[in-house]
């Protein structure tokens, strides 16, 4: 069937194919049909009355071509070539016939739409796209498996003219089969109708025909059952007769847990072509290039064009906004967007987004607030959720912290939950974090969430407040200190690193529950087995100190803050004290005293005296 379909290429987002035009004979319409023109008459509003029901029962504006969809969103020119020419590359069987599947997956707002809308417009002009459905989580028509099967049969009545006696047929003798289950309606619609053509020879030709099925946005679909449920109803037909329909299957979603394993084990894992939207393709090259010819395009056909300087914006500012992406085409298309727009200055515009400028109402990220805003409305423990990602990005974002880049076990372990919580309270929210290696910290794949996540203006009830999530921090380091184990490296950690989140964590006022912890924290007690501890391993310069500690009570919001000093400074007192009345007599003595009359708490003087004065030296 692919005899004409080489010499595929992709250039400048257009691609070049050998095609004849071939003209299959429409079959009969049965041997019961008159040529009488009442009989006629009858037939066809017959038939006019199955089409009527099958476009109603369609979601047209599913379409790739669908007036509803106008402009939709699809790869800038220059852009996504080898992606393109790779799915081309599979189409046309230069990946070999076995993967008769291609699943496109991606992070949110990678540009997967953009690419589906990109490729099927490619094949449509070469007439070899037979149907299309692109869902929408914001359509009720499009967010649903009602209307895939209809307007899957409707683009095939519609472009293979042998089907439609067929599909007109299916509907007229089952009057109730778009209130059927979603088998049912494949079966009757699409599947038998291809079976037919095929028993009657049409798939046997050496010409092009449209044979290539695009699903974009599966995930975005109601359901992850219904999901799969068409992923292994439409890719089970077609394998199960494959020898009669070559047909080529194309899906792009967001690597949803469910829809990962589907695509990866049973039937569908030996059939699939998988094609992660990563940074093997480069996507910060065509982000780079997709801005530069857009701030070109606003420069000259802005209404303020005549204010912008040639060389607006600098190179510095498009690195920036590159590196902001972090591979995501929605982040610079949301920055273009909003930048463009003829009712405000782009300088100016350009400079709220910097942070620059204070953003007034105009809400620059609307399109990638709605994003989020979606994918976080789905998550199920949100409570808890937002607890992991807002203590994840207290620890990560501050370069003063000891447990920056905690690993997920780690950070398990630190917020007292049970080892694989963290993965399985994040599989929602895949396409913007990635915790699938525990030996890795949670890793945000969009620089702009955790932006999105700390902004209230733009987060509203998801909103992570690092005052906040700095005291559940410091609640966490203190029982981690009071466990005193030295078997792993966490409480160490935890140690070095509670003075830094209560100093961020507020307000500390009327927070009793916290001073009540701080009170209570042995942090003067257990210092001398931390710091022996990091001596032995070598990082001793790095030990909290508790002279940092009783300062920062001094001053801190606390209430009844001199009564927390006070307190630690007499358990401070008193170990010196006892350390004092069990040394022997011995040149040490000196020392230890000087040290301590003086007031002198020097991190590294009293590490070495306290090694020097350890109960395993001999003095």
């Amino acid at each position: 069937m692919f005899q004409n379909s080489h010499h595929f290429s992709i250039d400048r987002s257009t691609f070049i194919a050998e095609h004849h035009e071939h003209h299959h004979a429409q079959p009969s319409k049965g041997m019961w049909l008159s040529q009488s023109p009442s009989i006629m008459l009858t037939y066809n509003r017959w038939m006019s009355i199955a089409i009527k029901r099958l476009l109603e029962a369609s979601s047209l504006g599913a379409l790739h071509n669908s007036g509803n969809r106008f402009d939709p969103p699809k790869c800038h020119p220059n852009t996504r070539k080898t992606i393109l020419q790779e799915l081309m590359d599979w189409f046309i069987g230069e990946l070999g016939w076995d993967n008769f599947v291609l699943w496109l997956y991606g992070p949110a707002g990678a540009g997967k739409s953009a690419i589906a809308q990109t490729f099927a417009e490619l094949c449509a002009k070469k007439n070899r796209l037979l149907a299309s459905f692109f869902f929408s989580r914001s359509d009720s028509k499009r967010n649903n498996e009602g209307a895939l099967v209809a307007t899957l049969a409707y683009q095939l009545w519609l472009h293979i003219h042998e089907s439609r006696p067929i599909v007109e047929a299916a509907i007229n003798n089952n009057p109730a089969i778009f209130q059927l289950d979603f088998d049912t309606q494949y079966r009757t619609l699409f599947l038998n109708p291809l079976l037919q053509l095929s028993s009657a020879g049409y798939f046997t030709s050496t010409t092009p025909f449209p044979n290539l099925i695009i699903i974009d946005g599966l995930d975005e679909c109601e359901g992850a059952d219904v999901q799969n449920t068409i992923l292994n109803t439409i890719s089970n037909a077609l394998q199960r007769h494959r020898s009669v329909l070559p047909f080529r299957l194309f899906i792009a979603s967001r690597p949803e847990y469910h829809l990962t394993t589907s695509f990866s084990v049973g039937p569908l894992g030996s059939l699939t072509f998988r094609l992660p939207l990563d940074d093997t393709y480069k996507p910060d090259e065509d982000i780079r290039l997709f801005l530069r010819d857009s701030f070109h395009d606003i420069r000259n056909t802005h209404i303020m064009r005549t204010h912008l300087p040639d060389s607006w914006p600098s190179e510095k500012d498009i690195v920036k906004l590159v590196a902001k992406s972090s591979g995501q085409f929605i982040y610079a298309a949301t920055v273009i967007r909003y930048v463009s727009s003829p009712r405000g200055n782009p300088l100016d515009r350009l400079k709220v987004i910097q942070g620059l400028l204070p953003v007034n109402d105009d809400r620059p990220y609307a399109q990638l607030d709605a994003l989020y805003i979606d994918i976080l409305s789905d998550v199920e423990d949100i409570k808890t959720v937002l607890q992991i990602l807002g203590v994840a990005f207290v620890l990560n974002n501050n370069m003063d912290d000891h447990m920056k880049s905690l690993p997920v076990s780690d950070l398990e372990e630190f917020m007292q939950l049970t080892p694989g919580t963290v993965q399985l309270l994040l599989i929602d929210m895949l396409s913007v974090v990635d915790a699938s290696d525990h030996t890795k910290p949670i890793k945000f794949l969009h620089a702009s969430f955790s932006d999105f996540l700390v902004d209230p203006t733009r987060s509203r009830q998801f909103y992570i407040d690092p005052s906040k999530r700095h005291e559940e921090a410091a609640h966490f380091c203190i029982s981690a200190i009071e466990s005193l184990n030295m078997a792993t490296s966490l409480p160490r950690l935890a140690y070095q690193s509670l003075l830094n989140h209560l100093r961020l964590a507020g307000p500390l006022h009327n927070n009793t529950t916290l001073r009540e912890k701080v009170f209570k924290v042995p942090y003067v007690q257990h210092w001398k087995q931390y710091v022996l501890v990091s001596w032995y391993k070598g990082y001793y310069s790095s030990v909290g100190d508790p002279a940092m500690f009783l300062e920062f009570l001094q001053t801190s919001q606390f209430m009844h803050t001199e009564e927390l000093y006070l307190h630690h400074q007499g358990i401070l007192d008193q170990q010196l004290c006892d350390s004092l009345s069990l040394i022997p007599k011995s040149p040490s003595l000196a020392f230890w005293t000087a040290v301590s009359a003086g007031g002198i708490y020097d991190q590294t003087l009293l590490l070495q005296t306290l090694v020097l004065l350890s109960p395993h030296q001999h003095l």
